[in-house]
């Protein structure tokens, strides 16, 4: 199963947006995911400093949820205090340095937000990527899709020979017949 990192703010004013991303990681974690969050490292990770845990979990996930709020942007853009912000200053300058790499061509930093206004606190480089609003089960299910690969529409494999469609002339086939209004089933 895939491997998502999560990369959040912590909000001292807003206590539920921290209790939304540890549901959120719960959820991945028992739909089979290997979910990467700073509140659930293990007692062998937590001898591992945090920029080189930060940049290992970054580097080796499949994909990088940015739970992205005012606060989160505003950690991201370095406009808070100096005091404040390490941890996102340094998973953006990490998550940037990819985007830059990569040129912008990669699926593995994926926007959410939990309500339709915080789109708006989306980094400027992922504004055009997917993005999630978790705002209801079906969007979580939406997700989930994505990160699991499950989300592309299955088409059935091409045949080894071509089927015979009809036999005989045109003359054959009723006028009413030759011009098909539904061309597909």
């Amino acid at each position: 199963m895939p491997s998502v990192f999560v990369s959040y703010s912590h909000d001292p004013a807003n206590p539920e947006h921290s209790h939304d991303v540890l549901g959120l990681a719960a959820s991945l974690m028992r739909d089979g995911l290997t979910v990467y969050i700073d509140q659930n490292r293990s007692v062998d990770e937590e001898k591992i400093p945090w920029p080189s845990w930060m940049e290992d979990k970054i580097e080796s996930a499949d994909h990088v949820l940015l739970v992205c709020t005012e606060l989160y942007l505003s950690k991201v853009r370095q406009k808070v205090p100096n005091d404040l912000g390490h941890g996102v200053c340094r998973e953006a300058n990490l998550i940037y340095n990819a985007l830059y790499i990569s040129k912008l061509n990669t699926r593995k930093f994926i926007p959410v937000v939990f309500t339709d206004p915080e789109r708006q606190f989306i980094p400027t480089p992922l504004r055009d990527a997917n993005i999630f609003v978790l705002d209801s089960p079906w969007a979580y299910m939406r997700l989930l899709a994505f990160l699991t690969g499950q989300h592309r529409l299955r088409f059935p494999k091409r045949g080894a020979q071509l089927p015979v469609i009809a036999e005989g002339s045109r003359a054959d086939v009723p006028s009413s017949q030759r011009h098909c209004q539904r061309p597909f089933r």
